[in-house]
């Protein structure tokens, strides 16, 4: 009868181990679930609010650094045609945004350079009245594009245009952040006008290589010319018609920074017509000066060449 208690007693401290080992498991394996699910909710909070202000904060960098890129091809453009300073200058453009090491890859962006004409294009007309032979002018005015496809910070399209850099943000209006030359002030009994065409050529051609690519200006040709040298003693001082036309796919961007430039010259706005697009950006914009004292033009050939091993 004894024998048969303790073999019981045995038998059930035995099942009482057991369970208690068993326990210990399942409280162990519930205890990694648990590390693993707040793992990845704390990961999956990072990807989702850490990620995106990172990526933005690489983003709007890149978009400084095109900016400034732009801004200085412009420079070395201007200082090409106004000088002739070095025939050749070559600008460094940065093609990607930075990334997140291992969660976030690169922005990926593009530089393209489309030839003018068509409808990109600008003409300049001076003339000094009956009798006299007009000055006329015509540039093909090709653009250096430069695409960036932002995925967390707001897409944007930089373009150079006729020493124009012109800033293109998704689902705004373009406007231009850097002045070409287009210098117009009046004084009473006194109207100057100072401006710039650029002839601007180039193969057409795009890339979109990671890292660093080249834009190169090469200037080909140069002048400046003055109402003086044109007409001769009657262009010291006379009275000129002045018309200026410029078809560009950002019309709009040069209507409103021509509107401008007379809104602070002092002309009197009978002194000047001003039309552009009437529906859209496209289109032609189109400037007539009715009486400009003195003019003058630098007018210059540029060539651009976009990426290594095509200068």
């Amino acid at each position: 009868m004894g024998g048969s208690n303790l073999a019981r007693e045995r038998r059930r401290y035995r099942r009482f181990r057991h369970l208690r080992r068993s326990r210990r498991g399942v409280a162990t394996v519930i205890g990694a679930l648990l590390v693993v699910v707040i793992f990845f909710t704390i990961f999956g909070v990072f990807l989702t609010q850490t990620i995106p202000v990172w990526m933005g904060q690489n983003e709007t960098s890149w978009i400084n650094s095109g900016e400034m890129s732009m801004a200085s091809f412009k420079a070395d453009v201007d200082l090409q045609y106004s000088l002739g300073a070095s025939p050749v200058y070559s600008v460094p453009f940065s093609l990607s945004s930075s990334g997140v090491p291992v969660l976030a890859s690169p922005t990926q962006g593009s530089l393209v350079f489309t030839g003018g004409g068509g409808t990109s294009y600008a003409n300049l007309t001076i003339s000094a009245g009956a009798g006299s032979v007009s000055y006329v002018q015509n540039v093909s005015t090709g653009t250096l594009t430069m695409n960036l496809p932002n995925r967390y910070a707001s897409p944007e399209t930089l373009a150079f245009q006729n020493d124009a850099v012109i800033r293109v943000p998704s689902g705004a209006g373009p406007t231009i952040a850097f002045s070409p030359l287009f210098s117009l002030r009046h004084v009473p009994g006194n109207t100057s006008l100072a401006l710039v065409l650029l002839n601007t050529v180039g193969a057409q051609r795009s890339t979109s290589a990671p890292g660093t690519q080249p834009v190169t200006s090469t200037l080909l040709a140069r002048s400046v010319i003055t109402t003086q040298g044109l007409f001769g003693a009657n262009g010291s001082a006379g009275s000129f018609g002045v018309t200026l036309r410029i078809g560009s796919v950002y019309a709009c961007a040069w209507e409103a920074y021509l509107a401008n430039a007379l809104s602070v010259s002092g002309i009197a706005p009978g002194g000047y017509t001003l039309s552009g697009p009437t529906a859209g950006c496209a289109g032609t914009v189109l400037l007539t000066l009715t009486s400009v004292s003195f003019c003058t033009l630098y007018l210059a050939e540029i060539d651009i060449a976009v990426g290594s091993g095509s200068a």
